[in-house]
């Protein structure tokens, strides 16, 4: 399952990249770098990460790799849409870009939750509850 949410100073773990690196050589350019899985980065519709694809446990980081972006649908759950949804953007004839572009430049919905309940009198495992049910509704879909 998924990390939900990210502790103290935790930041998505940039494990590669590929192409030309900026910074005198030491980094890869945003568009080029390539996340590990475990916590997502932010989607915007100017910048859609890279995500490694580790459907078995990696035995070590050489271990071949296979590297995927996200598709539109993904993209879409992140921010809360439903199946549906997906559909009706579909039929009214919506390209990729269409999509990518009505799920980008926001927070992750997530995110929003875990951020606005600090402010709400709740316990931290009923937020965790919370944020647990609404990303297992939207799998479930």
């Amino acid at each position: 399952m998924w990390q939900l949410i990210m502790k103290k100073n935790e930041e998505p773990r940039v494990i590669g990249g590929f192409g030309n690196k900026c910074n005198k050589g030491t980094q890869f350019h945003n568009q080029n770098r390539i996340y590990d899985n475990k916590l997502a980065t932010c989607v915007n519709t100017a910048f859609n990460p890279y995500y490694l694809d580790n459907e078995r446990e990696r035995e070590s980081d050489t271990m071949s790799l296979r590297i995927r972006k996200l598709v539109p649908v993904e993209t879409l759950k992140l921010m809360g849409f439903e199946r549906k949804d997906e559909q009706a953007m579909r039929n009214a004839d919506m390209g990729d870009m269409a999509i990518f572009h009505c799920s980008g430049d926001s927070i992750i919905t997530t995110c929003l939750m875990a951020l606005f309940g600090q402010m709400l009198p709740m316990s931290e495992q009923e937020l965790h509850q919370k944020i647990n049910d609404y990303v297992e509704r939207l799998v479930k879909e």
